[in-house]
């Protein structure tokens, strides 16, 4: 009898164990499933206190600002530097002498001219200046001593980013912004500190990893004409220049604890609306499929710019990712390792240019808003209603489908979406696209423009989206990792580490919960 009873406990025991009787669970299941349950407890508390603070700006950035975020995919370094910044950088230039070309009246908002920065050698002075502009040093402009400079101060800063206020912002962007700095972005001696930026805002807002966007080849702010642009563009200049970058990169990390450092990846970017692609792109290519330290270095390729281009010269003849396929696609056969990104459907109008870049082989999509919508669409009105027709998160359109079936990952930028495109951020189609299994990861685009950080990122979507859960919070930035174009035992590593870092962060945010 008493082996009859031993047998049978061993019975109950076993079933326990294997059926996830309560009884069985609680003496015998692995240490690690208590462990887990204990963390879901702890995540469950963590969206208490989400909840508790989503509608407190402070308390919420706070949070949002400690909480590890992941990487951050989609980031132009030409873009993330703030106009401030760059006059800072620019006054102290030992290589070159800038100045800033100050309208002497009413300027258009998309003239590039206005406001833009002039290089010139140190030992020349400026020549005539014509009566609509006059040039101020720009160590005249950070350190303004009259109220005259002050304002004009006040209104280079307004004319390097983009406001809620400005009627036509796309137009600006893409046609006067970026050319109104481009001497300043563009110089080797500057790109390198920029860098260094990156990295200590990264490790400022719990950024884990960083792919910049920025371009292989190394500016030439005195250059006068398209000769010495393409002076540069070779493989041995331009792993020369790369090899510089990542040495900022590893100093800037040398600055921080060991174990806080910043993973950065290049990611190479190339203009859309530019004919300097066909001789830029073989190349970089190349060194992005090296197996050096440059080519490691390297994420990927991606193609930015306006993919509605009216340039009178090129215009939609290479804009548009179908109408240079062929060239894309023969460099792909020749070098299949390297990793693609694209920039596409960043208009409130339906195309095909998703779909394209999937074809390309884009393992990520930049923006991709109009996703959501029918051939019909043509406004931000008809985004919103697609984003908000139903509650039953399904894939409707084929892209939609194969995105999520080939898990490829869409690079959003709300507050850019919002500026350019006059998105809502209550109807940006990011989080239709998370419930729908298309995997989302959150970015600034350009930070230093559009006067944003991945910190506001988060704060902005959380604050507009009341029913953004906070298990939904850490799968977004869980899939920055995911999708980062790395190495598998990199990625391995990057993911380990941020379970750590959000389990650490989630049991002090408790730890403070309990205490108030």
């Amino acid at each position: 009898m008493k082996r009859y009873w031993q047998l049978l406990i061993a019975f109950v025991i076993g079933v326990g164990i294997f059926c996830g009787v309560n009884y069985g669970e609680s003496l015998f299941l692995p240490a690690f499933s208590r462990e887990n349950s204990g963390q879901q407890k702890i995540s469950l508390q963590t969206n208490t206190y989400l909840e508790k603070v989503r509608q407190d700006q402070k308390l919420l950035r706070t949070f949002l600002q400690k909480m590890p975020k992941g990487g951050e995919l989609h980031t132009h370094l030409s873009g993330d530097i703030t106009p401030e910044r760059l006059l800072e950088l620019a006054a102290q230039s030992k290589q070159i002498k800038y100045f800033v070309r100050v309208p002497n009246q009413i300027y258009r908002a998309d003239d590039p001219k206005a406001y833009q920065f002039v290089a010139l050698s140190p030992d020349t002075q400026p020549g005539s200046q014509d009566s609509n502009h006059t040039l101020i040093p720009a160590s005249q402009l950070l350190n303004p001593q009259t109220e005259s400079q002050r304002q004009h101060k006040q209104k280079y800063r307004q004319a390097l980013m983009i406001s809620e206020a400005e009627p036509d912002p796309n137009t600006v962007f893409f046609n006067a912004t970026f050319a109104r700095s481009d001497v300043v972005t563009s110089n080797p001696e500057i790109v390198r500190q920029m860098l260094a930026d990156v990295v200590e805002k990264a490790h400022k807002h719990h950024i884990s990893y960083v792919e910049p966007m920025l371009s292989p080849f190394p500016g030439n702010p005195l250059g006068k004409n398209k000769a010495d642009e393409y002076k540069v563009l070779n493989l041995t200049t331009s792993r020369e220049y790369l090899t510089s970058l990542i040495e900022a990169v590893e100093q800037a990390n040398q600055q921080l604890p060991k174990n806080e450092r910043v993973e950065v990846r290049f990611m190479l970017s190339f203009r859309r609306t530019s004919a300097k692609q066909f001789t830029q792109l073989p190349i970089a290519f190349e060194l992005a499929a090296a197996n050096d330290k440059v080519g490691k270095m390297i994420a990927g390729i991606n193609l930015v710019g306006n993919e509605y281009s009216t340039d009178p010269e090129i215009g939609q003849a290479i804009a548009q990712p179908d109408n240079i396929s062929n060239y894309i696609i023969a460099l792909r056969r020749l070098y299949p390792s390297v990793r693609l990104s694209i920039h596409a459907g960043e208009t409130d109008k339906w195309d095909w240019h998703i779909r394209d870049s999937i074809l390309l082989g884009a393992e990520r999509i930049g923006h991709g808003v109009n996703l959501v919508t029918s051939p019909e669409a043509k406004s931000v009105k008809q985004i919103c209603d697609a984003v908000n027709s139903d509650t039953i998160f399904q894939a409707k359109s084929a892209e939609e489908s194969l995105m999520r079936r080939r898990g490829i990952l869409i690079e959003a930028c709300p507050t850019s979406n919002h500026l350019l495109l006059k998105i809502p951020f209550t109807c940006h189609p990011f989080k239709k696209w998370l419930r729908m299994g298309i995997p989302v990861s959150l970015n600034t685009d350009d930070a230093g423009i559009f006067g944003t950080n991945i910190t506001e990122e988060f704060a902005r979507v959380v604050e507009s989206q009341p029913d953004l859960s906070w298990e939904e919070v850490k799968k977004i930035a869980r899939a920055s990792l995911e999708h980062a174009f790395v190495s598998e035992s990199t990625q391995t590593e990057l993911i380990k580490n941020w379970e750590m870092q959000i389990k650490q962060f989630e049991a002090a945010i408790n730890q403070e919960s309990l205490k108030s």
